[in-house]
C-alpha cells in the first residue's frame, strides 16, 4: 500500500510539473489567460510515470479562444479537440471546459457491450494501438470498462 501511495505521489508530482508547462499561454506575453489543467489518467498503469502522458487536460477557454487556438496552445489539431468534445457545436465560447486528449486522437468513453475492436474500427485504427497508449492502462483486446474513458490515439472520425 506504502509503495502505491508512494508511486501515486511521485505521478502526481511530474504530471504537476508537466501541467505547469502546458499551461503557459502561447498567445501573447500580455495575456492573462491560463490554461487550468486537470490531468485525467487510468487507474490500472501500465509503464513508468515518467513515460505516461495524461489522457487528456481540461481547459476553461477564455475570451478570443477558438477550436484551432486551443489545439494549438496543446499541439494537436482542431479534429482531435472537436472530436474529444461532441456535444461542441462551433468555437466555444469563454468559460467552456473542454477535454483536450494529450496526443492526436480521439477521447472516447466505453460503452456498455463495445469492445475494443469496435472502437478501433469505428476511429480507424488498430485495437494494438489503443492497448500500446500506456495512460489507457489497457493489457488486452478485452480490457474497458463501461463508462470509463479511453484515448484512441491517431483516431479519427467517430
Amino acid at each position: 500500500m506504502r509503495r502505491a501511495a508512494l508511486a501515486a505521489l511521485v505521478l502526481a508530482s511530474m504530471l504537476l510539473a508537466a501541467c505547469s508547462s502546458e499551461a503557459t499561454p502561447t498567445s501573447t506575453p500580455t495575456s492573462t489567460t491560463e490554461a487550468t489543467s486537470t490531468v485525467v489518467v487510468s487507474p490500472r498503469l501500465t509503464g513508468t510515470p515518467a513515460e505516461m502522458p495524461p489522457l487528456y487536460y481540461t481547459y476553461e477557454t477564455a475570451e478570443g479562444d477558438t477550436l484551432a487556438s486551443v489545439a494549438a496552445r496543446f499541439g494537436v489539431s482542431k479534429a482531435a479537440v472537436r472530436l474529444s468534445n461532441p456535444d461542441l457545436e462551433g468555437d466555444p465560447v469563454a468559460g467552456t471546459t473542454l477535454r483536450v486528449p494529450s496526443v492526436e486522437g480521439v477521447l472516447h468513453t466505453v460503452e456498455l457491450g463495445e469492445t475494443l475492436t469496435d472502437i478501433a474500427a469505428r476511429y480507424g485504427v488498430t485495437v494494438e494501438a489503443i492497448i500500446d497508449f500506456a495512460s489507457n492502462g489497457l493489457s488486452s483486446p478485452e480490457d474497458g470498462t463501461p463508462g470509463g474513458v479511453i484515448l484512441v490515439p491517431g483516431g479519427t472520425g467517430g
